[in-house]
């Protein structure tokens, strides 16, 4: 990957990065999984990757930039490092990626429902509106009633049945 070095892209890049925390975020567009991406040259580059080349070089082919953070939308050069596609499968494998959510937030088992989804990310106001209408396009119809009502019916026999 060939990227420019212009004074004024150097700038413009930095410029939507918040340096406040460890994990240095970017704050522009980032895609469905937290990954930010960046214009340079007409095309859509990989922010991590961009920061990686201007802080150490060259990737080498074969290899990805990794994030050791495990957090998607960090570009601290000294937090990515270089590793080959099977390290990257292995690191998958553990389990550590699922450490951030695709926003940034750390999940530990206060932060997430048992489902999996971030709670910050559901107190958010894009999150609740996000989850109202989820909530009002399944239950506005004739099936998602019926499927909630018999649901609420079972909790309630089974909650007696409990109780007795």
């Amino acid at each position: 990957m060939k990227v420019c070095t212009s004074i004024q892209q150097i700038d413009r890049f930095w410029g939507k990065v918040d340096k406040s925390g460890d994990c240095w975020e970017w704050g522009a567009y980032k895609d469905k999984q937290g990954y930010g991406q960046f214009g340079l040259d007409g095309k859509l580059q990989y922010v991590h990757r961009v920061s990686y080349i201007w802080a150490r070089g060259v990737i080498p082919e074969g290899y990805l930039v990794h994030h050791e953070c495990e957090n998607p939308g960090c570009v601290n050069p000294s937090h990515l490092e270089l590793i080959t596609p099977g390290d990257h499968m292995r690191e998958h494998h553990t389990g550590a990626w699922k450490r951030y959510c695709k926003h940034g937030h750390e999940r530990t088992p206060e932060s997430v429902y048992k489902s999996g989804h971030c709670k910050l990310c559901r107190q958010t106001p894009e999150g609740k509106a996000k989850q109202a209408a989820s909530d009002k396009k399944y239950y506005a119809t004739p099936e998602g009633k019926a499927k909630q009502s018999a649901r609420d019916k079972k909790r309630y026999e089974d909650k007696k049945r409990r109780v007795d």
